[in-house]
């Protein structure tokens, strides 16, 4: 079974590490070909500039002509009209070479920007039907099994690996924006759909900031103006977040940030859910709420600064004694 676990991580890992290398690779390509646009726009535009100033002249002095001629016309003698004459058709000369250079070397021939995309990268999106295939591959067994006497039980005890020889493996990075660099985080969890939800505390608020399964910032959900300790997932969409000394939790909807507050009769530190119930705890006591009805049960003597429920069982740390308990759902200790 942990030979099966090992695989399926390792699996998974490497089908994460294959979109991440594409990601990396788009990403790069990407960059390079809008430098290459920019460079090639900022190149047309400054051989633009200098053409523009020309014509510009151009235009000016053809003006300037016109009402040279519009003045000889109404005031010249005819001396003074042939002299003149003649040297505007000196420059309308000038002006007509101007052109023919212009024309001579392809100035005024149109150009447009096109982009071609790679043909490689079409086919990746024409031919690839999918990621991958999974396949179980079958192999001779090397366990040997050694019977015993009928009256001997046989024991099986899995070996469990101590703590230390855990080795974490990182699946997935969250981008924080760069309007958001200061942070305080108080809790990060993953969604059903596995998106991933923050608690970040910072100036005396509290925002809930949701990223997608990527860890792409998508927005910020709603931001409470209490301190807020600790969040957990409810049911679909609804997460609970504890607000310390005001003795409220608040169930907020992700979908519609819509908020509904739970007022209960001591500080809000810890909550966690089995999606049937609510645990909520405080430095002495703690509260169970019914998800359906949200009615509470009288206050349980367990005390909290982070809780956690799993397989009918409640699990409470206390940070300053260093301490991890396990209760029963009826409060006895276990």
């Amino acid at each position: 079974m942990n030979a099966t676990n090992t695989q399926n991580l390792k699996a998974i890992e490497e089908i994460r590490s294959m979109r991440k290398s594409l990601n990396e690779l788009l990403h790069r390509l990407e960059k390079e070909i809008l430098d290459d646009l920019e460079s090639k726009y900022t190149k047309m535009k400054s051989n633009m500039n200098p053409l523009l100033q020309q014509l510009k002249l151009q235009v000016n002095c053809a003006s300037h002509m016109q009402r040279e001629f519009a003045t000889m016309t109404e005031y010249a003698t005819e001396l003074q009209m042939y002299v003149g004459l003649t040297e505007i058709k000196k420059k309308i000369s000038q002006a007509e070479n101007f052109i023919k250079d212009l024309e001579s070397a392809d100035i005024f021939d149109e150009k447009n920007i096109e982009i071609t995309i790679s043909p490689a990268l079409k086919s990746i999106l024409e031919n690839a039907k999918s990621f991958g295939d999974i396949n179980i591959n079958i192999s001779p067994t090397t366990l040997q099994l050694k019977a015993g006497r009928e009256d001997q039980a046989q024991y099986v005890v899995p070996s469990i690996p101590c703590i230390e020889n855990i080795k974490p493996s990182m699946l997935r990075t969250l981008t924080i924006p760069e309007n958001m660099k200061s942070m305080g985080i108080i809790a990060c969890r993953i969604l059903l759909d596995g998106k991933y939800l923050i608690l970040d505390y910072l100036n005396r608020k509290c925002h809930l900031l949701l990223f997608n399964n990527d860890g792409i910032f998508i927005r910020k959900v709603v931001t409470l103006l209490r301190s807020s300790y600790d969040v957990c997932l409810v049911r679909n969409n609804t997460v609970a977040v504890t607000l310390g000394f005001t003795n409220k939790t608040v169930l907020v909807d992700i979908e519609d940030n819509s908020i509904k507050a739970i007022k209960l009769s001591h500080k809000c530190d810890a909550v966690a859910s089995d999606d049937k119930m609510l645990i909520i705890c405080g430095e002495s006591q703690s509260t169970i709420v019914n998800i359906n009805d949200m009615s509470q049960r009288t206050p349980i003597g367990i005390q909290a600064d982070f809780i956690s429920l799993f397989q009918g069982n409640i699990y409470s740390t206390i940070v300053y004694e260093n301490i991890v308990r396990c209760y029963k759902i009826t409060r006895e200790l276990l």
